[in-house]
């Protein structure tokens, strides 16, 4: 585990440490693992060429859902679906709380079919219009978002992470994933009750920065 650790630690702490961006975080750890793998002996042609071949699957598909993501952030102003529903919440003077915990089921069921990317594209273009309506902060709605989308990927039925879980550990049955990953879901879910009681937790560090 030693080296999963250094590579974790350089990669976080570079980034919180201001050394380098997210993104090149990103490419930092790939050269670290490359460089632990050759290291350890295991850098083979053909280990390497089956990284290249889902390096590549992966990214394309990446693509493709930003693609279509652009597509239908452009399709929904053109329509003007976007002001419409805007508009629509603005006339039914709708609590803001309600609002978001549609928002928050919503994330819950789309957990079920899509990844984070696909939820991120597919839904922010109308969700930050209706939440800047609403007059509620965008750096508290980002943090309430990431934990919805992080509570949404371990739930049943899907949690795609959990079978993500599943193809490293084949011989650990799902439900036993499942209930793994249960008190998690529940820390989780306290922590969005807390988020929506005490909305201030979220906003205090962002608040010393200025």
């Amino acid at each position: 585990m030693l080296p999963i650790i250094v590579i974790f630690a350089i990669v976080l702490g570079g980034i919180y440490g201001d050394v380098f961006t997210p993104t090149e975080a990103s490419a930092v750890g790939a050269a670290g693992v490359t460089i632990v793998t050759a290291a350890m002996g295991r850098l083979t042609w053909p280990v390497l060429r089956d990284a290249l071949h889902q390096t590549g699957v992966i990214s394309s598909m990446i693509f493709a859902i930003i693609t279509g993501g652009v597509m239908f952030a452009r399709f929904m102003v053109h329509t003007g679906i976007t002001s419409g529903i805007v508009a629509f919440i603005g006339r039914a003077s709708a609590d803001p709380v309600i609002v978001l915990i549609f928002i928050a089921i919503m994330y819950l069921v789309l957990g079920c079919i899509l990844d984070t990317f696909g939820m991120l594209i597919l839904t922010l273009p109308f969700v930050i219009p209706v939440i800047v309506a609403l007059g509620v902060d965008k750096v508290w709605f980002g943090i309430f978002i990431t934990m919805m989308i992080e509570l949404a990927l371990i739930t049943p039925p899907v949690g795609l992470n959990v079978f993500v879980l599943r193809r490293v550990a084949i011989s650990v049955p799902v439900g036993e994933i499942f209930r793994g990953a249960a008190p998690f879901v529940v820390l989780i879910a306290l922590n969005v009750a807390v988020l929506f009681l005490w909305p201030g937790l979220a906003l205090w560090l962002p608040s010393q920065m200025n």
